[in-house]
């Protein structure tokens, strides 16, 4: 049996990105089209980047650099090189060379190999991509098989395989690299926010108060494409024109519903109107159908007061109509006489003002608008603590007569809470730094980790994370060590922000006595990289700073070594 070997490369990045599984599918599938024989899939875990200055100046080390991680020996026989992801108007033509000349040199080291090149759009004729593989003299005659694959399907054959790739593959291999609708879904409630604080909800008649505020500014994305399917599967085949439908979004307070829905309307040619009080309704120019999308529905009394507002002038309504959320579990909204349905539904743990423990000592409301630059509260601090698992510490300075016998596990609160607080870890960092996309250093450990894929999800990988082993922290000042490691990924990614003079800023799940962030800030140092801030999750330090560099911590208590 034969390795499918691949490799996803991204561009203009400054550290390796997690490959999803979702996408691993898609290669799986590729594979069985691709090949003669069963193969084995050498699935990559992380892609391989190519930073700003490499791309720019530096093109022989990219292609050195490309090389060194492809597949070697006679035993993997199949590859794909997958460049999907990268805008192609950042791929540019120097790289799209090297790709192409390095395809050529790997399919020509051994016999019947076979390779995949996959990009966003197929190359123009006059593109530099098409001369390694077209006119590189005696090469070209002993390389494999070496086949051009673009994201809506369209390939082309640079060598060989004038047998294509199977009846249906341009519509099969589009249809793969869309995402199904359960990681879909998946996406969306990883990036719906559940903020935790004491939240106002109804109003003067029906007073009450939630435990929980969920966010949906980083989810327009996935929200606008879930309501794209929605409206296929659900009204456009039962319609003869789906321009004649008028989208309305009804949602106050915040714009995600409505940047979502004006994208639709804008894709599908439809027209679109935005409700953010229910007074507008009876103003609102509607022609055609009306399609009814709400961001949050809680009772169902807004949504039937528009319903019944909309239909008391006579609109035609779309036979059902659509939620982001519904915070009730037990809230029947298709048995309604208009069925809405859901993206996903939520528990918001709503209480009445007189039953609610936060008013009866006197905690003010949380403004839902504001909370993300805010530290963490102490009733919600607490309220985490005792619900989670608690463990004894393992990491800390040699010199320290005891670690704390017991500590808040941060991996299982991490777990539970971790969207939020990487929101409010990226909220900070941004109102320190001048970087739209901050850059983390942390250390490489299971539980700060769990935090640091939260961080991914919601920048979609834009943020930059340097990971620093823990061995190397133990001991920072080794010259050794850090010579023995200069190959390692941490090492490279520091080097080039080095080099640019990138600012950075130190996460940690938390600071007892300071020791680990003392240690990062000494090797950021030599890599000429600049710590601006230090944020621990929690900081049981006496220190306001750490040895001047400004700390913020997420929430402060005193605690010492000894016992917490």
């Amino acid at each position: 049996m034969s390795d499918l070997a691949v490799q996803k490369i991204m561009v203009r990045r400054g550290a390796p990105e997690p490959v999803h599984e979702n996408i691993l599918d898609v290669y799986r599938w590729l594979g069985g089209r691709l090949t003669e024989e069963p193969v084995r899939l050498v699935a990559p875990k992380h892609t391989i980047y190519v930073t700003s200055e490499e791309f720019h100046s530096r093109n022989f080390e990219i292609h050195r650099h490309l090389t060194s991680q492809l597949p070697v020996g006679r035993g993997t026989r199949y590859l794909i090189l997958d460049l999907t992801g990268n805008p192609y108007s950042l791929l540019g033509e120097s790289l799209l060379y090297h790709i192409a000349g390095i395809a050529q040199e790997w399919t020509a080291a051994a016999s019947r190999r076979v390779l995949a090149i996959l990009v966003p759009k197929r190359p123009p004729e006059t593109s530099a991509f098409w001369i390694p593989l077209r006119y590189s003299g005696e090469n070209v005659g002993r390389a494999g098989k070496i086949v051009v694959i673009a994201d809506d399907g369209s390939c082309e054959w640079a060598h060989g395989g004038a047998e294509g790739l199977g009846h249906g593959f341009t519509e099969e291999y589009a249809a793969h690299r869309a995402p199904s609708d359960e990681s879909l879904k998946q996406r969306l409630e990883a990036k719906i926010i559940r903020r935790l604080g004491h939240y106002d909800f109804g109003n003067r008649e029906i007073p009450h108060c939630s435990r929980y505020f969920f966010d949906m500014g980083q989810a327009v994305e996935e929200i606008g494409m879930m309501a794209v399917r929605w409206l296929k599967k659900q009204l456009v085949p039962a319609s003869a024109d789906p321009k004649g439908l008028t989208l309305i979004s009804v949602e106050s307070g915040t714009t995600h519903l409505h940047d979502a829905i004006a994208g639709v309307a804008a894709a599908l040619g439809c027209s679109w109107r935005r409700v953010r009080s229910i007074e507008q309704v009876n103003s609102l120019e509607i022609t055609g159908t009306a399609v009814l999308f709400f961001n949050a529905i809680h009772t169902g009394r807004t949504y039937e007061n528009v319903v019944r507002l909309l239909r008391g002038r006579g609109v035609e309504l779309a036979p059902r109509a659509l939620a982001v959320v519904i915070t009730d579990q037990g809230l029947d909204m298709a048995g309604r006489p208009l069925p809405c349905d859901e993206l996903t539904r939520v528990s918001r743990a709503k209480v009445s003002r007189e039953s609610c423990e936060q008013c009866w000592i006197g905690l003010k409301h949380t403004d839902p608008l504001k909370d993300h630059l805010q530290a963490l509260r102490s009733y919600d601090v607490w309220s985490i603590f005792l619900g989670s698992r608690w463990r004894p510490e393992e990491f800390g300075p040699h010199d320290a007569d005891t670690l704390f016998s017991y500590h808040p596990d941060m991996g299982n609160v991490f777990e539970q809470y971790g969207d939020w607080i990487a929101l409010k870890a990226i909220s900070l960092s941004r109102a320190l730094g001048e970087q739209l996309d901050p850059i983390f250093v942390c250390p490489e450990e299971e539980r700060i980790e769990k935090l640091v894929v939260r961080l991914e999800v919601l920048m979609e990988n834009r943020q930059i994370t340097v990971r620093i082993p823990r061995d190397i922290l133990d001991d920072a000042d080794s010259e050794e060590r850090l010579t023995a490691t200069a190959d390692e990924d941490w090492q490279r990614q520091l080097r080039h922000l080095g080099t640019r003079r990138k600012k950075a800023v130190i996460l940690d799940e938390f600071r007892a006595r300071g020791t680990t962030a003392r240690a990062i800030r000494s090797i950021l140092r030599r890599f000429g990289v600049e710590p601006i801030a230090f944020v621990p999750i929690l900081d049981f330090s006496d220190e306001q700073d750490l040895d001047g560099l400004p700390v913020y911590p997420l929430y402060k208590i005193r605690a010492r070594r000894s016992g917490l």
